[in-house]
């Protein structure tokens, strides 16, 4: 403890215990953060573009910003102080790093938005290279929007009126500058690093977030719509009529009575469930329909099968080649729900995190000139360390906020963390099972299913100028 103001030993411990603590969290959530979007599954959306290039401008900051203050309160080195070119490089470093990483935010805003708004047409418009090249611009504009502290600050020693010899480790080259520094640039920065990014994030977020409930609305009155056609295709498939016209004229050796009894057969390894959809298109599956007055019947001639419904059920009208599969466009909303879900944290730390320390730097000037008493000295210190602490933790803690919100981004972290090896006992070989090629064996596995099921269905439909005995499975009798 110090002779001091109080104030003065609370910030020197915020610099000594808190600063490590950060770096450490940051250094290691970044670094997980950048190797889990570089996982197969993941750089397939180019969310993982922005993502990483943000784990990066999130480090930079850390080691060029945060770890200054922590060195020097450790040694009493300021790194500034080591040379002109130290001085001017890394000032201009720590601005360009901080805006860098909130306007990637800005362009991973805009990207969500089209995915939400056009998710067709995302993928066309918003491409890996048109990413990086749109954080490029952005890393080259933020460069020359702060180019001006390679101008204008250096090292500088002053002697005061007591003949005493104060140096500076980074201050303005002149008067003109120093007022520039004081009253201008707090507004300019202000703006680009808080107010408008504020106001896009704003209503990116807005725009996003209405969109998603609308979306979420929508599919669930599809999915109560298709369960309602789905129970009352079940109920009507006993009442369906059938009316049986000939291509060619009836066959020589069948002629059916007018009050015959049809039944409509479909493939016996059909579910229930896709059953039911059958009755309400046949884009689901292909029924394999026979008319006959009774069992194991041998019928002959082409027939075409006109069904009737009854007046209380109407098929739905679908459009099934402007939809996405069911399990595609499930899998697809789970994806943008992901990343909505971490844009909407991210953004809303970010506004949390960048307004006090932009607000303590348009009142620093006028603040430090009421200063009077090392009480005064010791608060206005103190409230300038809380301030940049809390900004610095916006860089060091996005990996916790990935595990919090992204269900995807935790389930490859586990995947990458915890991957069990398969070992051969013979060889002693370890083998490596990726989780992507299991994905696509099961996948593989399970069209292999659909398509021989669709084939033994054709294979069940009656050919032209040939007898039939037709087998009894799942079969539905109807009337006439």
């Amino acid at each position: 403890m110090s002779d001091g103001p109080i104030e003065n030993d609370i910030n020197r411990y915020l610099w000594l215990v808190v600063s490590p603590i950060l770096l450490v969290i940051g250094t290691v959530g970044n670094l997980l953060s950048i190797a889990v979007m570089r996982r197969s599954s993941m750089r397939a959306s180019q969310a993982s573009v922005y993502l990483i290039a943000l784990s990066l401008s999130d480090i930079v900051v850390l080691y060029t910003g945060l770890i200054r203050y922590f060195i020097r309160e450790v040694s009493g080195t300021d790194i500034r102080s080591l040379s002109t070119a130290s001085c001017k490089v890394h000032i201009t470093l720590v601005y360009m790093s901080l805006d860098t990483s909130v306007w990637i935010l800005v362009a991973f805003t805009g990207e969500r938005i089209l995915s939400v708004f056009k998710p067709y047409k995302v993928k066309n418009i918003c491409t890996r290279i048109t990413s990086l090249v749109l954080i490029a611009v952005i890393i080259i504009v933020m460069l020359i929007l702060n180019s001006h502290f390679m101008y204008g600050m250096q090292p500088l020693t002053t002697t005061k009126d007591d003949n005493t010899t104060v140096t500076y480790p980074c201050w303005p080259i002149n008067s003109k500058y120093k007022h520039f520094l004081a009253n201008v640039w707090p507004w300019v920065d202000f703006c680009v690093f808080n107010l408008v990014p504020f106001l896009l994030l704003s209503i990116g977020n807005t725009c996003i977030a209405v969109r998603v409930v609308m979306s979420q609305r929508r599919a669930r009155k599809v999915r109560g719509s298709e369960d309602n056609h789905a129970s009352i295709a079940a109920n009507g498939l006993s009442t369906v009529a059938t009316t049986l016209t000939t291509a060619r004229g009836p066959p020589a050796n069948s002629s059916p009575p007018a009050s015959a009894s049809t039944e409509i057969s479909y493939n016996p390894k059909l579910t229930n469930r896709r059953l039911a959809r059958c009755a309400v298109s046949h884009a689901f599956c292909i029924p394999t329909a026979f008319c006959q007055r009774s069992e194991n019947q041998s019928i002959g001639g082409e027939h075409r099968l006109r069904q009737e419904r009854p007046a209380a059920y109407n098929r739905p009208s679908l459009k099934l080649t402007e939809q996405a599969p069911p399990m595609r466009t499930s899998a697809r909303n789970d994806r943008t729900s992901s990343m909505t879900a971490i844009l909407l944290l991210l953004n809303i730390i970010f506004l949390a995190t960048t307004t006090p320390v932009s607000v303590f730097f348009i009142i620093q000037d006028s603040w430090s000139k009421r200063v009077t008493t090392a009480r005064e000295q010791a608060l206005f210190k103190l409230t300038f360390t809380v301030v940049n602490l809390i900004q610095y933790a916006n860089n060091s803690l996005n990996f916790i906020l990935y595990c919090i919100t992204g269900s995807r981004f935790r389930k490859e972290l586990q995947a990458m963390l915890f991957k069990r090896n398969r070992v051969f006992p013979a060889g002693g070989v370890t083998v490596r099972r990726p989780r992507a090629l299991e994905r696509e064996i099961t996948g593989l596995h399970t069209r292999m299913t659909v398509a021989a099921d669709d084939n033994e269905a054709q294979a069940q439909t009656i050919p032209s100028g040939n007898n039939l005995t037709v087998p009894v499975s799942r079969q539905v009798d109807t009337h006439i």
